[in-house]
């Protein structure tokens, strides 16, 4: 006949802590490790503990078990009610994780090189078996001190078993594995009494000798129970049945995967690669037990959302109830589902710029200039849509237009009497003035200003050239038509308005004064501020050029000069004409300087 076993396990399980009244009779110390040391029979024999550590128990319940790493101890007190005689008891929950070549759990009063009190060892190998033992403290360590008993049957690593020692009497001993009786190999032919020490008791360690070091305990031990008496049949199958109650049929678990979650049924580990299976439990009493082992392990999902717009578009998404836009483009979300297993969605929109080209083109002044069938006749900065880039956003075309002026330039030309020049493919014979419209250097027009001249015949002194001296006359424009002249020369400085003829006929007749070697007498005018002014202000000067020619032959008259008053009169219209020139110049801006020697230049 089997039973059918309930084993629920989702989350934990709890353990069933109410025990049987008889199991309270006789107890001498009871240690649950339920995150304490402390005992739990009437008597308070509390335990201090050297480096064992808390651990889960058999039902997965945190800090209700400890661990012995190798060199842990737990101590008893050094009490005579903690040295039995025959009968006595022992029941202990132990999982055990390494087979040393001597493996003791258990040691009540045992001294270096003395067989003493009782004791409980698992032998050597990967699955083996449970020994116990009383000596009876003759002073040595060999089986003539001792009498002890082996389990057949083995035990298994890494798996929690139930293990009972009991000791009816000196020649009796007896092993309980997991509820079950087991057959024993009896050894060793001490006196058949046992003897106590003043050493206190010990769980995790034993001290053999002197000359080697202790043995520890590798694993986990958990409600650790002492009675001075033998617990009955049906006290150890309750102590058992404690983990393995009838009223749990199955283990059940509904977690995550990676969440490290397993559990190990009769030496089966069930995890996410074993997530099911049925075990059978043999019992002593032939009723097999029969464990159902469920255990789901919930996906957890990593998405992305990955998108792309344009800068300035507006777009935005919601995840989660969180928005995402250009000021907030990237994160995570964390979702969770029914078994609580976290979902992580990553979010990231990728916005891309508008793409901007830049060109600058000119036009001529009165004309016009086309980008992209757009005509332009404004300088200025102006902004295109030309398309779509590759990533979908607008693409625009900046223009930069400048206006470029027309240059302007002007020639002097002096032509003899029936002379004819060409300028630029054009023929010129006759005085005046003249424009041509080119090709200028910045791709504009050049506006081309020409005055010709006609030459009359005259002498020598047509081509006569000042040189530098010692007087000074400066003249700039004050406006368009007056100009206004400093002169300066002798330690005499004057300042006069004059305009642009009367400067002319001024510069051109003193420089005929000093060609011909008279020195002061015009520039006396200059520096006599009324003179000057009677002379060249006079209404019959400003109105006649007739008047002032004869006004010159009249002056050049007073002094001994070799020319003739027709040369004299080309010779002043030849420098006109150069003045002419030099006043043209400063109209475009900037100033002119003349110096003028007094030497005699022309015999």
């Amino acid at each position: 006949m089997k039973k059918l076993l309930l084993l629920f396990l989702i989350g934990t399980l709890t353990a069933v802590t109410s025990f049987a009244q008889d199991l309270t009779q006789g107890l001498l110390l009871n240690y649950n490790f339920s995150g304490n040391y402390i005992d739990s029979s009437i008597n308070q024999f509390d335990a201090t503990n050297d480096g064992t550590v808390f651990v889960e128990d058999r039902f997965g319940n945190t800090d209700s078990a400890i661990l012995f790493d190798g060199d842990d101890l737990v101590l008893f007190p050094s009490d005579p009610s903690l040295q039995p005689d025959f009968p006595f008891s022992f029941s202990v929950w132990a999982k055990v994780e390494d087979f040393p070549q001597f493996n003791p759990f258990l040691d009540f009063n045992y001294t270096q090189n003395n067989y003493s009190g009782f004791f409980a060892t698992i032998n050597t190998g990967n699955s083996s078996s449970m020994s116990i033992h009383y000596g009876d403290s003759t002073g040595a360590t060999g089986p003539g001190n001792r009498r002890s008993v082996k389990s057949i049957n083995s035990i298994k690593k890494d798996v929690w078993v139930h293990l009972v020692g009991i000791y009816p009497s000196p020649s009796v001993m007896e092993i309980y594995v997991n509820g079950c009786f087991q057959e024993v190999e009896a050894s060793g032919s001490g006196d058949l009494e046992i003897v106590y020490t003043n050493e206190p008791g010990v769980l995790g360690s034993i001290d053999i000798n002197t000359t080697l070091p202790p043995n520890f305990f590798n694993g986990s031990l958990d409600d650790f129970y002492v009675w001075d008496r033998v617990i009955t049949v049906e006290e150890v199958d309750l102590l058992y049945n404690n983990f393995h109650d009838a009223n749990l049929t199955s283990i059940e678990h509904q977690g995550c995967l990676g969440d490290g979650y397993e559990v190990v049924v009769d030496g089966i580990v069930f995890n996410e690669s074993n997530p099911a299976g049925e075990i059978v439990l043999q019992a002593c009493d032939g009723c097999d037990s029969i464990v159902n082992v469920n255990l789901v392990f919930a996906e957890s999902i990593e998405e992305n959302v990955f998108q792309e717009s344009c800068m300035g578009s507006g777009f935005e998404i919601e995840v989660n109830g969180t928005m995402y836009n250009e000021s907030n483009p990237t994160g995570s979300e964390t979702l969770s589902n029914s078994f609580g297993c976290d979902s992580i969605i990553s979010v990231k929109i990728e916005y891309f710029a508008p793409s901007e080209e830049s060109i600058a083109v000119t036009f001529c002044e009165d004309e016009d200039v086309e980008v992209n069938n757009v005509v332009y006749s404004e300088p200025g900065v102006f902004n295109q849509l030309i398309g779509i880039n590759i990533n979908g956003c607008d693409s625009s075309l900046v223009v930069t237009v400048s206006e470029l002026s027309n240059e302007m330039e002007t020639q002097t030309f002096i032509i003899s009497p029936n002379q004819i020049i060409t300028i630029n493919g054009f023929d010129y014979s006759q005085a005046g003035t003249f424009t041509q419209v080119l090709p200028g250097t910045n791709g504009c027009n050049l506006i081309l200003t020409i005055i010709i001249t006609t030459e009359v015949e005259c002498n020598q002194a047509c081509n006569i050239i000042t040189t530098i001296s010692s007087e000074f006359i400066n003249f700039s424009f004050k406006d368009n038509e007056t100009l206004e002249v400093r002169f300066s020369g002798k330690n005499k400085n004057s300042v006069y308005q004059m305009s642009k003829e009367d400067l002319i006929f001024f510069m051109s007749l003193l420089e005929a004064e000093s060609l011909l070697g008279i020195y002061d007498n015009l520039f006396s005018l200059i520096h006599s501020r009324d003179s000057f002014s009677n002379y060249f202000k006079s209404e019959e000067n400003q109105k006649s050029q007739t008047s002032r020619r004869y006004q010159v032959n009249s002056y050049f008259e007073n002094y001994n000069v070799n020319l003739s008053p027709s040369e004299i009169e080309r010779l002043i219209l030849n420098l006109e004409a150069k003045y002419s020139e030099v006043i043209n110049q400063i109209s475009k801006g900037g100033q002119y300087n003349v110096q003028l020697d007094r030497r005699r230049l022309v015999d």
